[in-house]
């Protein structure tokens, strides 16, 4: 089982030196990628009527990941060793942090879907955008 020291610096931008944390930065930087791409196919509709089941299958999946992601760093970010703040403090100043909030608002519209199916959300899912947010942050 993996430290939450290690889960950190997995998720955190990589150190030149962990080939392990390369990797997991370019796998949700393509990820991030092909959401982006995703949302501007779904905006012709003749495509997203044709691949509507293969635009769904990616969604469930990419949410997964970036849900993962999410409750990884909220566990996680307790690794460094702060004696002055306890565990839950850390993790709600993680929580309310503006990195964890564009994380939670680029999977939050997928979330909401999921478990709303009866309603029509295609609205909210403009939010999804955050995603290219949180790709730019990335790349920062």
């Amino acid at each position: 089982m993996l430290s939450k020291k290690r889960v950190w610096s997995l998720l955190e931008p990589a150190n030149e030196k962990d080939l392990n944390s390369k990797l997991v930065d370019m796998f949700l930087l393509i990820l991030i990628s092909l959401n982006i791409l995703m949302v501007v196919l779904e905006t012709v509709e003749e495509i997203y009527i044709n691949n509507k089941l293969f635009f769904q299958y990616f969604e469930y999946f990419s949410v997964s990941i970036f849900l993962i992601e999410y409750i990884g760093r909220v566990w996680s970010c307790t690794s460094a060793k702060l004696e002055i703040e306890k565990s839950y403090e850390r993790r709600l100043k993680y929580i309310f942090s503006f990195s964890a909030i564009i994380d939670l608002l680029a999977i939050l519209p997928s979330l909401l879907a999921f478990f709303f199916p009866t309603i029509d959300l295609r609205f909210i899912r403009v939010l999804r955008i955050f995603r290219l947010l949180k790709f730019v942050l990335k790349l920062a």
